[in-house]
């Protein structure tokens, strides 16, 4: 499986560089049960009756969403690859509710939503609007996803990842804010190497959160 496929089998995770060169190494092993009951001396018991020690607990609640409490006219729009929605936060044909970072996931789970509050904003002033062809617009992204991300499953109306810099992208757009983020302080050509050359970085888009842009 390529690697470009691979990452949308599930959520893209980005290990500590010495996560994998200790497995190899045998200093990190691979425990494949769940957790019956912490014993009263800090040991676990796993559902195999194993018994384990452990100096820290770490509660990961997962990536598996539960829908259960949305109102009915949202829970019809479940499909069972998750909920489209434009932008990722509007859903047609259900007003006054928008999803804000809980329908997306990208690399930068900071920035995104900041990006998104700014976009949600000027949607609520009453700056920019929802397109008139929102349900064609959401189809056509729905298409798209279903044909290149097909190992995604039930993610795959909101895994975005390495469409992260193009989201941010429309998002932007829609707002009128600048795309190209960095300023060199060597004026446009100065600019222009950097927007192209340089990584982007969640304090490229400051003036959004501040609403300076």
């Amino acid at each position: 499986m390529a690697i470009e496929d691979d990452m949308y089998c599930g959520h893209g995770i980005i290990c500590h560089p010495d996560f994998f060169p200790m497995i190899h190494e045998k200093k990190i092993g691979a425990v494949h049960s769940t957790i019956q009951r912490v014993l009263p001396t800090g040991q676990l018991q796993l559902h195999d009756d194993s018994i384990i020690e452990a100096d820290e607990l770490v509660f990961a609640t997962g990536f598996k969403r539960n829908f259960e409490f949305l109102p009915a006219c949202l829970l019809e729009k479940v499909e069972s690859d998750g909920i489209y929605a434009y932008r990722n936060m509007i859903v047609p044909g259900v007003p006054n509710i928008a999803f804000l970072n809980s329908n997306v996931t990208t690399f930068s789970n900071i920035t995104t939503p900041a990006i998104q509050s700014a976009w949600l904003a000027e949607l609520i002033n009453g700056n920019i609007a929802l397109p008139p062809n929102i349900e064609e617009v959401v189809e056509t992204e729905k298409k798209w996803r279903r044909k290149h991300l097909k190992h995604a499953g039930e993610s795959r109306a909101y895994l975005v990842q390495f469409q992260q810099i193009r989201y941010w992208d429309s998002l932007l757009c829609d707002i009128g804010a600048e795309v190209k983020r960095k300023i060199s302080g060597y004026g446009i050509i100065g600019d222009a190497i950097s927007n192209f050359f340089v990584p982007v970085y969640s304090a490229d888009y400051k003036t959004i959160v501040t609403g300076e842009w």
